[in-house]
């Protein structure tokens, strides 16, 4: 049983940098394949031709970085703390900012409303990854 748990605390975080760095690709794909159509689904609708370029720009060019970066973190140790760092900072601003839209601005969607839960499960579970690569490397060294 303890054997169980140590391998699951060595390999957790790299398992978890790689889902989420395949995630952001995928969706810097489906943005690159059809952007128009999921601003349409996220509800944002630029009033100018430029800011469908700067959408693009931060959909397409960052989730796509953002997902090679959480990649190459998955797989070099020495990347592995500053990816998963990454990860716990991002999504709890996300979270943060969004939850400030929803409760306190009151402008909210479905969609909207998942996404804010997915970011908040996915700041505890990186939470969780950050101990265990911190447990792992003290338990290696």
């Amino acid at each position: 049983m303890v054997k169980k748990m140590y391998l699951i605390m060595k390999y957790f975080p790299n398992l978890f940098l790689f889902i989420n760095g395949l995630v952001y690709l995928i969706l810097g794909y489906l943005f690159l394949t059809d952007a128009s159509g999921w601003f349409a689904k996220l509800e944002i609708l630029p009033s100018k031709e430029a800011g469908f370029t700067e959408l693009k720009a931060m959909y397409i060019g960052l989730m796509s970085a953002i997902g090679l970066f959480l990649i190459i973190s998955s797989s070099s140790r020495k990347f592995l703390f500053p990816g998963l760092l990454f990860l716990l900072i991002s999504y709890g601003l996300l979270g943060l900012v969004r939850g400030y839209g929803i409760f306190v601005e009151d402008a909210s969607s479905q969609l909207m409303l998942d996404l804010f839960k997915a970011e908040i499960l996915s700041t505890i579970i990186s939470g969780f990854a950050l101990q265990f690569c911190l447990k792992s490397s003290v338990i290696d060294d």
